[in-house]
Order: structure tokens, then sequence, then C-alpha cells
């Protein structure tokens, strides 16, 4: 077993050496014992060679000619009642803790070594308010969740998953020790307490896999010719028809960013990224200020979702630089009240893209929606084939028919809608496109926006929008299709 994996095992647990002692002398164990496999010398020669390395007497191992075997199948993790099986799913165990009963609070650190894991969090009844477990890493949240009967939250499948393209990964490095905490909560007064739970998580080296897409395709975008890439974040050089104009990605801890460009007449999207809010979303203390030369100042959301910056919505701004204008953009992190703050180690990066060709729907009334010709939708690019609208003041449904031998695109929506109550309808088709669209609010300018989704080929052949409460006074429903971009 290395010193330094035994250093850290040791100062993770000093706090709590009584309750984990013999958790901590069954995993060094299992990790000599595993070490002990790897070597090719005989059995006397390699505990001659641990002890030698053991008091500073070799500066290291040279390993031989021979194969290594297999690793060990990790062993389940059994405490206090609660057991973490070894292996998940065919995921190994990598790290596993489990608190007391009445211990309110889990701390210890975990050195990740790849960059997709799984969570199986363990929260066992309480009648007390602090009902909600948290877990975070390096103070980045991972987990939100209500303490459940069954003790596992997620119910057979992990509470919570990283995945390789997950921004989390930038607060949580790879070989780095991490601290990870696990607790109790009252979501209503977000205060930590509570003590008549017992919790516990297994945190799992996972297998990356697709993404549950109901069979239609799926994948990360390879890289291409004019790609920005640094510290982790990609800004693609083309995103379906948008098209990159400029891109920058601060050094940790940089709270602005400044970029220039030659304007070509199209509109812009602006498309952020900014890991300095780690808790959970109510918790936003930070926001990011956008100006365009001398212009309005602009707020968005400072957050992160992946670190394929690019590929996300994004803020389309309604003016359109003239072509050959120079164009000046500055972002930066400010507070609630606008004014500029550093955020120790946030990464921040903006990529700017000129938008793509749009097919515009127009209800007469001055409301518009707007659709890309070219779009991307789960790493694939999907060009527009069909639109049809329906009097959303006369009509309850209509359908548009959608490919059977063939993946596709399919984006549901409206314009203003009107009315004074909230107004719902369902699109019905194919399985996974099944959904819901809702007005946010009830007011004149109220619209179910643009909802658009991946489909797999299937036996259905129409897609049916249909109203199921609520009065629209005016405007247009709009179903669409987009085909593959051969």
């Amino acid at each position: 077993m290395k010193l330094t994996d035994l250093r850290e095992e040791l100062a993770a647990r000093a706090a709590s050496t009584d309750d984990h002692a013999t958790d901590l002398l069954t995993g060094a164990h299992r990790k000599i014992r595993r070490t002990k496999q790897r070597r090719a010398a005989a059995a006397l020669g390699a505990v001659a060679v641990i002890a030698a390395f053991a008091i500073g007497l070799l500066p290291g191992l040279t390993s031989t000619s021979a194969p290594e075997p297999a690793e060990e199948v990790p062993s389940d993790y059994l405490k206090d009642g609660v057991t973490l099986r070894g292996v998940e799913g065919g995921d190994p165990l990598d790290k596993a803790w489990i608190g007391k009963p009445g211990e309110g609070r889990l701390d210890f650190t975990w050195t990740p070594t790849t960059n997709s894991a799984r969570f199986f969090t363990y929260c066992s009844p309480t009648s007390s308010l602090f009902r909600h477990v948290q877990v975070k890493i390096n103070d980045v949240l991972v987990e939100d969740d209500e303490c459940g009967s069954s003790g596992f939250i997620g119910s057979g499948d992990a509470s919570a998953v990283l995945r390789p393209e997950d921004a989390k990964w930038l607060d949580i490095p790879i070989g780095k020790p991490a601290r990870v905490s696990v607790y109790l909560f009252d979501p209503q007064t977000r205060r930590e307490g509570g003590s008549s739970a017992q919790l516990g998580i297994g945190i799992y080296r996972a297998t990356p896999k697709p993404l549950d897409t109901g069979g239609a395709p799926w994948r990360v975008v390879p890289p291409a010719p004019g790609d920005y890439s640094k510290h982790g974040i990609s800004y693609r050089a083309k995103v379906g028809g948008d098209t990159l104009a400029a891109a920058g990605v601060g050094d940790p801890g940089q709270s602005a960013i400044n970029l220039k460009f030659t304007g070509t007449g199209a509109r812009l999207i602006l498309r952020s990224i900014c890991t300095a809010n780690k808790a959970a979303v109510d918790e936003t203390p930070y926001q990011l200020s956008i100006r365009i030369d001398s212009s309005v100042e602009r707020r968005t959301n400072c957050d992160a979702g992946n670190t394929d910056a690019g590929g996300g919505g994004g803020l389309v701004l309604d003016e359109a630089p003239a072509s050959g204008t120079a164009v000046d953009v500055t972002i930066r992190i400010v507070d609630a009240k606008g004014r500029p703050v550093t955020a120790k180690g946030a990464q921040l990066g903006l990529g700017v893209y000129f938008q793509g060709a749009q097919r515009i729907i127009d209800d007469g009334s001055g409301y518009k929606v707007s659709l890309d010709e070219v779009t991307e939708v789960s790493g694939y690019t999907y060009k527009l084939a069909e639109v049809k609208t329906a009097d959303a003041a006369t009509a309850r449904r209509f359908s548009i028919e959608v490919p059977a031998d063939k993946p596709y695109v399919l984006a549901a929506g409206s314009t203003s809608l009107g009315g004074s109550s909230q107004i719902r309808a369902t699109v019905s088709g194919p399985p996974s496109s099944d959904l819901v669209l809702s007005t946010d609010r009830s007011t004149s300018e109220a619209s179910f926006g643009l909802t658009m989704g991946a489909e797999a080929p299937g036996a259905t052949r129409t897609a049916t929008l249909e109203l199921v409460e609520g009065k629209p006074t005016k405007g247009k429903y709009v179903l669409a299709v987009y085909l593959p971009q051969e």
C-alpha cells in the first residue's frame, strides 16, 4: 500500500477513529493484499520490497514483464446494518462511508480516478424536519433529495451521476483529493441539522453509457477544425446552423472576459459558462453581466451544465451588428446588486455565435416563433423539413406526419395565446414525444415557447397537439419536423 494512500485515509478519519477504526484496518488490509497480488516476485521477496519502500530505502519499484492480474472485485461494505455493494450494475465501488445512527453529517476525502461516477446515497427514515439530504464535493452540489422509506435514494438506481462531460468535474479535478460532505438540512430554512437518521454513500467508478434518448441517436460531437478549447471547456466552430464568431475562457478565478470580432449582419447568440454558483438553484449569489460595445447591460445566469459550452442554448440578441462593423463584448461575474466580484477558483467562459438561417412563424399580431433551418440535437445535425400551424383560438387539436423509417426531430410550441388563465396542451405520437405544454404565466403574452427533441423511427406516423386546459384567445400552434442532414 502506498504511504500517500495510507496518510490520506488516516487524515480523512482522524476526527472519527472510534467510529471507523475497523473500516480503516479492513481497507488497508484489502489494499495491501491487492498490491501483493500485483507483484511478480516471490511472496517473501514482495514483503521485503514493500517493507524497504515503506522505510524509505527504495525510491520506487520497477515492474517486471509479467502481466498484471485482473483487478480484484471490491468487497461489499457493511457497517451498522447498512450494506453498500462492491459492484453496482457492473461498476466497482471506489469509496464507501457509512455513519452511525444519529450522525447527521459525514465528512471525508475521496480521490477520483476517472471522470465518470455514480453515487448511491443512503438516508434512513426520519420523523424530524430535516428529511432532505445533500451531497457536496468540493462545495459543489451533487445531490439534493428527500430521505425515502427504503433508505437508498433512487430506488435501485444511482441517486446522482457525474458523466464525463459534466461541468462539475471542473471543480473536482481527477487525481486530487476532494472533500465530500453528506448532511441533513431543512429545505425551508436551509439550516443544517437533524440527528434521527443514518447516512451513508457509495461512490462507484462508472462506465460511461449513452444517454437514454428512447432509441434516438446520440453522441459526443468529435472535435473539428476551428473549435476553441481551454481548461477543459470547449466552444465548437459549428453548432447546428450557428457559427462561432469569438470565444474565450478565463483562468481559474478570472472574473471578466473581453472578446472582439467583426459582425456579419447575423444576430448574435451568447453562450456562457460560469462555475461561481456551486450550490442549489435557489442559492445563486452570482450573476453574469454582459455589455456589447456601449449598449445597455444585460444580465444572465451564472451556471454550468456541460463542458461542451457551445452546445447549449444561450442568450439570443434581437439586434444584429451590421456586416463589417467591429463588435466588443465584455462578460463579468457580478453579485445580486450588479457589483463586480471575484469568485475564488471560478471558471468563466463565453462563446459568441452568429445565428444561422431562421424560419419565422408570424401570427399577425406581432408575436413570432423562430425556427432554426438547421439545428443540433443529441450531437447530430437536422434540417427543417416541414412546418404546420393552426389557429389556437379555434383548433383544439391538429397533427403533423412524422417519418417511420428514419430518426427525426419534433418541435412543438406556439406564439402568444392570450387568455386569462393557464393554458395546457399535450403532444402525443411516438413514445418519447409524449409531453405537456403549459403557458408559464396568465398574461396576454403567454405562450408555449418551443420544445424540441430527437425521436427514433417507429410505427406511429403522426404527432398530435391537443388542447386540454384553458381557452386561447389568439395565436398559432406550431408543429415542425426536422430530418437528418445528409
